[in-house]
């Protein structure tokens, strides 16, 4: 049997840029990609709310990115994927990641708002990445 790292997180979507909707940007290689926090509340043994919350970094690749687009900051959604460990080569600290195979939206009031309010809007791929390419290849 293989073994695999999956974690499942409820909590509220917010975005590193301090921005409403995430930014989705695109490596070298062409593959979109989106950077995001999942924060969840902490409770006691009694159930009743610390105030504390754990915060989980998320980054969602290629459709799942595009469906990460489409929420709002402060909504609750359900992020399952992959727990990844990776050191920061300049401060030498450890942190742990989700690479997110599924974004859910999750209405606690039962409403319908699985679309956007508003189109997403994504900026040119010249703005995103600084191509070093001949115009006819973009």
């Amino acid at each position: 049997m293989k073994h695999f790292s999956a974690v499942t997180v409820v909590g509220e979507l917010f975005f590193y840029d301090d921005v409403d909707r995430p930014i989705v940007r695109i490596t070298q290689t062409g593959v979109e990609y989106c950077n995001f926090e999942v924060r969840v509340n902490r409770y006691d043994r009694d159930g009743e709310p610390t105030g504390k919350q754990s915060r989980h970094r998320c980054t969602a690749w290629a459709a799942h990115a595009q469906k990460a687009a489409a929420f709002r900051c402060g909504d609750t959604v359900m992020v399952g994927g992959e727990l990844t460990r990776s050191q920061n080569p300049k401060t030498e600290e450890w942190r742990d990641e989700i690479k997110a195979s599924s974004v859910v939206l999750v209405d606690p009031d039962g409403a319908d708002r699985s679309a956007p309010a508003e189109p997403v809007k994504f900026p040119d791929v010249s703005e995103i990445v600084n191509l070093d390419v001949e115009d006819d290849y973009i």
